[in-house]
């Protein structure tokens, strides 16, 4: 099992909370993040199946407000509110048959459900 980046709550949380992350981990964007996040799956034994656990999901999953990542809250609602770093190391590696995520809601603000899986 490997994470994803700690404390993400999705969007562009990485650059709203910039200096915590360059404090905590020494990652200043999402490029940084996702080779962190890559050197861990890449660490893993040879041949094992890795499963990624994270609070949210990669972007790149949709941006319709009931989409598993979109947005749908604030007014308007829709955008994709997956992490770009997450996102950018699964694109980089190999072996991580699936992706174990939360943080977004099943019941949408003003009505309906979320599509709560995604395969690709």
């Amino acid at each position: 099992v490997v994470g994803g980046r700690p404390l993400s709550s999705g969007g562009a949380s990485l650059e709203r909370h910039a200096r915590m992350y360059s404090s905590l981990w020494g990652v200043r964007g999402a490029e940084e993040s996702a080779a962190v996040i890559a050197k861990h799956v890449r660490a893993a034994p040879p041949g094992a199946a890795t499963v990624m656990l994270a609070h949210n999901g990669p972007s790149g999953l949709g941006s319709a407000r009931d989409d598993i990542c979109g947005k749908d809250w604030g007014g308007g609602g829709g955008g994709d509110w997956g992490d770009e770093d997450l996102r950018l190391a699964l694109s980089d590696v190999t072996g991580v048959p699936v992706v174990i995520f939360g943080h977004m809601h099943d019941r949408l603000q003003g009505g309906g459900q979320r599509s709560m899986v995604c395969r690709g």
